[in-house]
């Protein structure tokens, strides 16, 4: 009777962690059916603007064009907003304030509407407070094995009303995901908390690592306003360490070849290394820890072959012994 009931409660343990699996995997598929679908809509956005500027339909009786102006020394031209012309700057982080201060202009708007813009602009100390809230996801991170990379996405409607809608870091190795960045999660989790994904234009995106290509197109295509990240990416950064689509850094533009401008989002405010040595020292003591572990592998395996050949080798002799 013990057996039996010992049996019975083992099968009812096992049949509740196939069910706890199960529930896992759902919603797993839900969280990437929700991504798929924000996607999509972003792609039929851009498809039905591009439509529109191949048309060249008219708004008011004029010509739909646009023109913009990267950094603060390279420009090119290209289809992008409706009757308007961007002069988009794009600024780095740096010890001194104001030289921070992002400008840009739309159509007819004035002065006075441009320097209410940049008085929305963070200040250094802002910068620094949310870069290190990003610095936790990228530590929690570095704890579970993943690439170490955070981000928070902050929304600032004004200069009065400003908060966290999103925290998020690494997940591609424990998800098996290699789309399961950083940026990518924290964009996702900040359109559910807005309730309208384009309500992120009025957001900046914190990450400790410059962004990727393939995250880069995310923030382009979701509008994010603003992206302050910490270290350069040398061998993947999409803000002219790799490629331009954010852009590049002061002095750099003929690094990599120039793009055109993006049809829905020609302008993004981009400020770069703030707090990067703390940023780029927890990459550096990641990938320092993983060529230590990877080389005790290594010598593991040689060990245990050396032990496995040794054992070949005096069961090769007891056997010749035998056969004498």
């Amino acid at each position: 009777m013990e057996e039996e009931e010992e049996e019975k409660s083992g099968q009812k343990k096992r049949k509740e962690k196939r069910g706890k699996k199960e529930r896992e995997r759902e919603r797993e598929r839900e969280r990437e059916m929700s991504l798929s679908s924000s996607t999509t809509t972003l792609a039929n956005a851009l498809l039905k603007r591009a439509l529109m500027t191949t048309a060249g339909l008219t708004r008011g009786g004029s010509t739909i064009s646009s023109s913009a102006s990267w950094g603060s020394s390279s420009s090119h031209k290209g289809g992008g907003g409706v009757g308007r012309r961007f002069d988009a700057h794009v600024f780095f982080g740096s010890p001194l304030a104001e030289k921070r201060t992002v400008s840009s202009t739309r159509g007819t708007k004035s002065s006075a509407a441009s320097a209410a813009l940049s008085a929305h602009q963070p200040s250094e100390e802002e910068d620094e407070h949310y870069m290190r809230l990003a610095l936790k996801e990228a530590e929690k991170a570095f704890e579970a094995g993943e690439v170490p990379v955070g981000a928070v996405l902050v929304h600032k409607k004004d200069p009065n009303d400003q908060h966290v809608i999103a925290r998020s870091h690494n997940t591609s190795e424990s998800r098996n995901n290699p789309l399961a960045h950083a940026e990518l999660e924290c964009i996702d989790l900040g359109r559910k908390a807005l309730g309208e994904w384009r309500r992120l234009k009025d957001s900046t995106l914190y990450v400790t690592l410059e962004p990727c290509a393939m995250c880069a197109g995310a923030i382009l295509q979701a509008r994010v306003g603003n992206v302050v990240y910490g270290a350069r990416n040398p061998q993947l950064g999409a803000h002219g360490s790799w490629c331009g689509l954010l852009g590049t850094r002061e002095g750099e533009e003929d690094k990599v070849q120039a793009l055109k401008t993006h049809a829905i989002m020609p302008e993004v405010n981009v400020r770069a290394d703030v707090l990067g040595e703390e940023c780029s020292e927890l990459m550096k003591t990641f990938f320092k820890n993983r060529r230590e572990q990877a080389k005790k592998e290594r010598e593991r395996l040689r060990l245990e072959e050396e032990k496995y050949r040794e054992l070949l080798f005096k069961y090769d002799g007891v056997k010749k012994k035998e056969e004498m």
